[in-house]
């Protein structure tokens, strides 16, 4: 009796390393799922001017936005990096994005919005978002 309990003991650990042994769990890091429009472009104030009114430190006149799959990257005029994600769109559908950055004097900043349009000319409108203000941030691209 004892040399079965044994036997089972030491077969225990060797079926619990096979059985954990074909689990892989991948990081929701990598996932980068493509979405229908690319939204990527230079984007500019369709009025004129600043994109963003009334934000700390320098002027937001312009946006250039990269995609690859669901992430974004955008520089804006005074070289300040944002990234952040955006949501599959359609033509009936504004695309949501998030962008996370700071302003020129290291205030941190989340843009907020919606992109409509795509591929060609995407309107960008949404929320320019400091910790002592929320302004409203809109621009085209062509």
């Amino acid at each position: 009796m004892l040399k079965l309990i044994c036997a089972i003991g030491s077969l225990t650990p060797a079926i619990l390393c096979v059985m954990l042994s074909g689990c892989e769990v991948g990081s929701p890091d990598t996932v980068s799922p493509i979405t229908g429009n690319n939204y990527s472009g230079y984007y500019v104030n369709p009025s004129g001017g600043t994109m963003v009114a009334g934000n700390s430190g320098g002027s937001v006149t312009s946006i250039t936005l990269n995609q690859s799959g669901d992430r974004l990257q955008a520089v804006d005029n005074n070289g300040i990096l944002f990234k952040g994600t955006v949501s599959d769109g359609s033509s009936n559908q504004p695309a949501s994005f998030i962008l996370n950055g700071s302003t020129t004097t290291g205030v941190k900043v989340i843009i907020n919005g919606t992109l409509q349009g795509g591929n060609s000319s995407t309107l960008m409108t949404g929320l320019w978002i400091e910790p002592a203000v929320i302004l409203a941030i809109s621009g085209k691209s062509s």
